[in-house]
């Protein structure tokens, strides 16, 4: 059973660890697992980054629970800037990233958004132009990922 719910100052150490093993063993295949691309990019993902994050009243932060274990987590800013949506590897291909991407939709549109925008890494990119998102450009996510910015118009339904 998959439960999402609002992140808590108290997941942050979970959360941390997630973000760290998705990004090198996830994503770091999709940039010739170079160490020195990875250690910029885990680099702020420590506990007390993240419980500051979490705890920002200008974001929507959530995290998905399955096996009583933190095996997601997504979010955005209150002004429509999707800033993650990671998956532990063990959890993958089970709809949990599809089901934080859906609660990102639903609470953009509780606040009146008209557009969502991201920068996509690599390893994302088809998952989120299957999920109604179009490129828009190039860019460096962080100023050091090569990613695809992206957007949606949440004024249309995607299945």
């Amino acid at each position: 059973m998959l439960t999402i719910r609002s992140a808590e100052p108290d997941d942050a150490a979970a959360i941390a660890a997630l973000l760290i093993r998705s990004i090198r063993e996830v994503c770091g295949p999709d940039y010739d697992n170079d160490e020195r691309l990875l250690a910029q990019w885990c680099a702020n993902k420590t506990p007390d980054n993240i419980a500051r994050w979490t705890g920002d009243p200008n974001s929507y932060w959530i995290v998905a629970l399955a096996d009583d274990t933190i095996a997601g987590t997504a979010s955005m800013t209150l002004n429509g800037d999707i800033k993650l949506c990671y998956v532990l590897p063990e959890y993958l291909h089970r709809g949990i990233g599809k089901a934080m991407l859906e609660q990102l939709l639903q609470q953009a549109r509780l606040l009146g958004l008209h557009t969502l925008r991201l920068e996509s890494t690599r390893t994302a990119r088809e998952f989120y132009k299957r999920n109604g998102f179009i490129e828009t450009g190039m860019t460096l996510g962080m100023g050091i990922i090569p990613s695809y910015a992206m957007e949606r118009d949440l004024t249309t339904h995607y299945a």
